[in-house]
């Protein structure tokens, strides 16, 4: 169900790059890449959202099982509850002005942590089970040297970023 995320995320990016920038400039593009150097082709500017480390949400694992209503018939199901993953991406822009990245990517810092949920449209046998999916924007992980190691492997400068674990 990763791509429920990756489906709010770019919504939810192209929505502040709106608020943000004025027309013709808030055309961009938004892609799960991993960062390279330079924009692209088109010459918008862009937003890069790389998922650069996935692991299972322990905090939020239940054991048991759970009861919920099936969507189309109303019978009662049971099921085990769900597994909940942690996604870290990292945000970066690019644009023919570093001035533009800068801005692009404090927007996206600013109002992205103003929430603490992602609004993802489920399925409908999956709506009812009430997910929710947890947002926390900046954070950073848990070993400093992640972040430097990534830009390493990938052989690309570092660029401006945020981590969104």
């Amino acid at each position: 169900m990763f791509d429920l995320v990756d489906t709010a995320l770019k919504n939810l990016v192209t929505e502040i790059i709106k608020k943000t920038f004025p027309p013709p400039k808030n055309v961009i593009d938004v892609d799960f890449k991993a960062p390279a150097k330079g924009t692209d082709q088109t010459g918008n500017m862009r937003v890069g959202l790389y998922l650069y480390d996935v692991r299972e949400d322990l905090t939020r694992r239940a054991s048991g099982t759970m009861r919920s209503t099936h969507p189309r018939t109303d019978k009662t199901i049971e099921h085990d509850p769900p597994r909940y993953a942690r996604l870290s991406y990292m945000a970066t822009t690019w644009a023919s002005d570093p001035g533009d990245e800068h801005r692009m990517l404090a927007a996206l810092q600013t109002e992205t942590s103003k929430a603490t949920t992602l609004p993802v449209v489920f399925p409908p046998e999956m709506a009812a089970l009430d997910l929710q999916v947890r947002l926390t924007v900046g954070t950073p992980t848990t070993e400093d040297r992640v972040l430097t190691e990534l830009w390493s492997a990938l052989e690309t400068p570092c660029a401006p970023s945020s981590t969104s674990p």
